[in-house]
């Protein structure tokens, strides 16, 4: 999948941008807070999913007022195709989006233009609670399993009303009938999310385990467990490839077995919403004992781990949107030393929206002014150089050759020179560069 246009006009403080992106990489520059991660954002809400910054959609329009409008086309396997987003400003923000020229619903984009971000709140993956592991097991087996982020919904929705007959605090007798409704709905819905859930895992750790042990040159060892409230730990292992009727029985036998606490609790404390992806590292959780450095080479493998799953599952690979990738690592992780592989030597020959093996130049803020020697993290081809317009110049050397693949990558580089730059589609010449955002 290609992104061959993009113009952002009102999306925060994003005015005016117009891109046609190289189909091989793009490196976008700049300092704070000039809409770097706003640009990557705004590609990410045309999936139809929400802001991976957690922003609420009201906080898209621009913040000197006014309406935003977000359109790209992009080449899938099939052919060319556009999404549009609208929203105009008012007390209650009007959305709408077009597919084709088509209107439709967000849910409809997500299985349409297909993006895998990395981004450092993705730390979160794992240092933060239960649910954000869920939503992106969720969301990763959507992209493979259409039906999943229905299911899902379906499954809120019967939570919510068994949980409001909980909280009534009417006796087990009498709540019995109208739990008995919905626990039928979620025993059905619960063991197919759990199933598509543990097909994931069970993917998931043949990639990201060998990817993670890659990128820490055989330090560490990572291990994935799928936990479930209902089938137990390890459930990857256990749960079949599909439902089938024992299964829905063990899980109503067991929302049946909870109804006395669930009614003293006030809330169901069984079910797919409970489960959890469980992250060690050497046998450790990795939440509690893992380093920063260690966290962020986790949470980065599962996202590259996402994208080459999509690749080989869809013999197509998605956009990539990269967000200071390199923050915290070492450059042992990040980089070939001494006959060990660090990140980049897994990457190239296995994700293909990664650029081949060092041909790309990565740019992040401790670096941006100075030179470096023959060895660094930020330096996979070139020698780091020490002003932005020789990362420009190499960058437009590399995409001449035709050398590169396609990739964003977004750097929180502060540089001197007040200036941004994006490589542009078959560049005429090292001077063009593009336009400022």
């Amino acid at each position: 999948m290609k992104l061959t246009a993009l113009s952002v006009d009102g999306f925060k403080n994003l005015k005016g941008v117009s891109l046609i992106p190289d189909p091989s990489y793009n490196l976008i520059l700049g300092e704070n807070a000039q809409g770097k991660t706003n640009l990557l954002e705004a590609i990410w809400t045309l999936t139809g999913c929400r802001s991976f910054r957690g922003t609420r959609e009201r906080d898209y329009l621009p913040f000197s007022g006014g309406n935003l409008q977000v359109e790209a086309k992009f080449q899938d396997a099939r052919r060319e195709q556009s999404v549009r987003l609208c929203m105009v400003s008012g007390t209650v923000p009007e959305k709408k989006i077009w597919c084709n020229d088509v209107p439709q619903k967000s849910s409809a984009l997500f299985s349409v233009f297909h993006c895998v971000t990395f981004t450092p709140e993705d730390l979160s993956l794992v240092e933060g609670g239960p649910e954000r592991r869920r939503t992106f097991l969720d969301l990763c087996s959507a992209q493979l399993h259409a039906p999943m982020l229905g299911l899902v919904r379906r499954y809120q929705l019967a939570l919510q009303q068994r949980n409001a007959v909980l909280k009534q605090r009417l006796p087990e007798a009498q709540a019995a009938g109208l739990l008995e409704i919905w626990d039928r709905q979620l025993e059905q819905l619960g063991t197919e999310i759990a199933v598509q859930r543990g097909i994931y895992v069970r993917r998931l750790a043949e990639v990201c385990v060998p990817l993670y042990a890659q990128i820490a040159r055989g330090r560490e060892t990572v291990s994935l467990h799928y936990q479930s409230s209902v089938f137990g730990k390890d459930a990857q292992d256990t749960l079949p490839e599909m439902r089938t009727p024992e299964l829905v029985q063990q899980y109503g036998e067991k929302m049946r077995q909870s109804r006395s606490s669930d009614l003293l609790l006030g809330h169901t404390a069984s079910g797919a919403h409970r489960d959890d992806l469980l992250l060690a590292i050497d046998g450790k959780p990795a939440k509690e004992f893992g380093s920063q450095g260690q966290k962020k080479s986790l949470a980065l493998a599962l996202k590259l781990a996402q994208a080459e799953i999509y690749s080989k599952r869809r013999k197509e690979s998605p956009v990539v949107l990269l967000d200071d990738v390199m923050g915290e690592l070492d450059e042992a992780r990040f980089h070939h030393r001494a006959g060990d592989a660090g990140l980049c030597d897994y990457l190239s020959p296995r994700i293909p929206a990664f650029p081949k093996e060092r041909q790309a130049v990565f740019v992040e803020r401790r670096h941006a002014d100075r030179r470096c020697g023959k060895s660094s993290r930020n330096c996979l081809k070139f020698r780091f150089p020490q002003t932005v317009e020789n990362v420009v110049e190499n960058l437009f050397e590399a995409v001449k050759k035709g050398n590169t693949r396609r990739i964003f990558v977004d750097s929180t580089e502060v540089c001197r020179k007040k200036k941004s730059f994006e490589i542009q589609t078959t560049p005429a010449s090292a001077g063009n560069r593009g336009n400022q955002i």
